[in-house]
């Protein structure tokens, strides 16, 4: 991808430059974004519908093409504005969001050579565009000339100001462990185990890790942080006056945040695209560009499981109002980022080469709480379909 992207942008003759780029946003939108937020979307509503307990899209596989239903159906409705908006604001407000969302992708590294732009500062880059993610709600907000859509845009950017403070102080603490702003770096510098991963290294670094998943449900808006969009408060927040083709650009902006946003928790604290040398030796006989295509899978593989950890604290935590989210940001998790971004430097210097014995113990202690949670989880499973099998018997 990154031999495409300089092909296309780079060496080209300037008569057919143009249409050249114009091809490659295609692709990047429709053969890498589209597909990536349906498969979140299915994932979402699979969670949501077992959680409540009701037959919805998620309740099989063949759904998984419920997002394409629900993308067919807004573009076929209309439009409609009312006469007193700001109509440049509120029509542009949609593609500035999705605009700033696609823009990620160009440094978002998918194997160690998918990747569409390497950059020494694509951490920075990421972080750039990450506050630019609310900017939109805030137009739409004030162009729809609605006071409920105003506090819901007041909402969304506070949130997301206290999301992004906490998730800068993430990626300090990762900078300070790594040395460097380059993803692919960061990658590089741990392995395909999980006792080699940053998210083991220190419990600073684990304290980093649950730090960057409460401010990655800040910014994009979901509970228990979800008082932006509130439909029993203010109708929907910022996105109550938009539909047809507008409404389904916003929603599909947030869910593309939501993935980028796992994904680049991926890259910092999983391994990313890291697999294990066995796999890629053997995929390396059969094609060269196989273990690339090993190391894509592995990498979103663990971004989808991000992604439904996410999605069970949603579907788990109780709701917050607004003055309690900004009281736990500023009072708590701000402070507690600060305390693990000082033992950080305390814990690189004790042991610059990183300590085996913690980062062992962590890893068990992750997989017994990983083994608990699923016959945990398969336990309630049984007893909720125990009375149906039961029924069919008689």
């Amino acid at each position: 991808m990154e031999v495409l992207s300089s092909f296309f942008l780079n060496n080209i003759s300037p008569m057919v430059s143009i249409g050249a780029q114009l091809t490659f946003i295609f692709i990047l939108i429709f053969v890498i974004f589209f597909p990536l937020i349906t498969l979140t979307y299915w994932i979402e509503q699979v969670i949501y519908s077992r959680f409540s307990g009701i037959r919805g899209a998620g309740h099989s596989l063949y759904n998984i093409i419920f997002p394409m239903k629900i993308i067919t159906k807004l573009l076929q409705k209309e439009s409609q504005t009312d006469p007193y908006i700001d109509r440049p604001l509120f029509c542009l407000a949609p593609y500035v969001g999705f605009s700033t969302v696609v823009l990620t992708l160009i440094v978002l590294p998918f194997s160690s050579h998918y990747v569409l732009s390497h950059s020494d500062l694509g951490v920075l880059y990421l972080i750039t565009f990450i506050f630019l993610m609310g900017i939109h709600a805030l137009m739409a907000g004030w162009s729809s000339n609605s006071k409920w859509a105003l506090i819901g845009a007041v909402r969304s950017l506070t949130q997301s100001l206290c999301g992004i403070t906490l998730y800068g102080l993430v990626i300090m603490i990762i900078t300070l462990q790594t040395h460097s702003l380059s993803i692919q770096d960061i990658i590089q510098m741990q392995g395909p185990h999980p006792w080699q991963w940053l998210l083991f290294l220190s419990p600073f670094t684990l304290a980093a890790f649950l730090l960057s998943l409460s401010s990655l449900m800040m910014i994009i808006d979901q509970p228990p942080y979800g008082t932006a969009t509130s439909s029993s408060e203010i109708h929907s927040g910022y996105k109550g006056h938009y539909t047809g083709i507008r409404y389904f650009v916003l929603t599909i902006s947030n869910k593309g945040a939501f993935f980028i946003l796992s994904a680049m928790t991926t890259h910092l604290f999983l391994g990313g695209w890291q697999a294990p040398a066995s796999w890629l030796y053997w995929a390396a006989v059969f094609s060269p560009q196989f273990p690339n295509i090993i190391e894509m899978g592995v990498f979103l593989f663990k971004t989808l499981c991000v992604v439904w950890i996410i999605l069970i604290l949603q579907n788990t935590l109780p709701p917050l109002r607004l003055d309690h989210l900004i009281k736990l940001t500023w009072k708590y998790l701000i402070p507690l980022g600060l305390t693990a971004l000082a033992g950080t430097a305390i814990w690189t210097y004790i042991f610059p080469d990183g300590n085996l014995f913690t980062q062992y113990l962590l890893s068990l202690l992750l997989v017994t709480f990983g083994i608990y949670f699923f016959y945990r989880l398969l336990y309630h499973t049984y007893l909720s379909i125990k009375p149906r099998i039961k029924g069919k018997k008689a």
